[in-house]
């Protein structure tokens, strides 16, 4: 009777999530997964992003006004095809084989639009859900994302001058990621 109540369990548990973990570890939506982004990938501006680099954030706070709060380095590889992955460094700098392996990293499309940029990302929260981040290139082709998730606190449509004026009222530091040429990177197509 044990064994029939861990096994009734076990797939009552099971069918709760609405993610698959790839061989690596990492979190991939399931292939009926839609991202709206990614039917607007066509009209991606390949002049504001550069998908021969990554966009690596070090030394980033939470708050403005706390530098207790420090946060984990991580980095941002976009694809040419509206795809990007986001990986979070237990050390640094980033190691060229992780960069280059698209099965390492929290994953999702992006669009911009002008200067602003703006990412889906598929994650673990409520059991696999699509989260929301935005941001902007500024005129250092350094990338400013809203610490803040719009779709929580904002609307959701707006530009580059709402993004800059939500960042500065905000008591979040924002997410700082700069672009970072480097050698080896090679392209291996997305798998999600």
């Amino acid at each position: 009777m044990k064994i029939y109540f861990c096994i009734i369990l076990a797939v009552l548990v099971s069918s709760c999530t609405h993610y698959v973990l790839n061989d690596a570890g990492y979190i991939r939506p399931p292939k009926s997964q839609k991202f709206s982004y990614k039917k607007k990938s066509a009209s991606l501006n390949f002049a504001l992003i550069d998908t021969n680099s990554i966009y690596y954030s070090s030394n980033g706070y939470f708050y403005k006004n706390d530098k207790g709060s420090k946060l984990s380095d991580k980095y941002i590889r976009f694809y040419g095809d509206g795809r990007f992955k986001l990986q979070g460094l237990k050390k640094s700098p980033p190691e060229l084989a992780d960069i280059n392996n698209p099965d390492v990293g929290v994953v999702g499309y992006y669009i911009t639009q002008g200067n602003t940029v703006k990412m889906q990302i598929y994650t673990d929260i409520d059991a696999g859900s699509i989260q929301l981040e935005y941001g902007y290139i500024d005129e250092n082709g350094t990338l400013i994302v809203m610490h803040d998730n719009p779709r929580v606190d904002f609307n959701i449509g707006y530009n580059e001058k709402k993004i800059r004026r939500l960042i500065d009222k905000s008591p979040f530091s924002p997410e700082i990621y700069k672009k970072t040429p480097i050698n080896g990177l090679t392209y291996l197509a997305p798998n999600w």
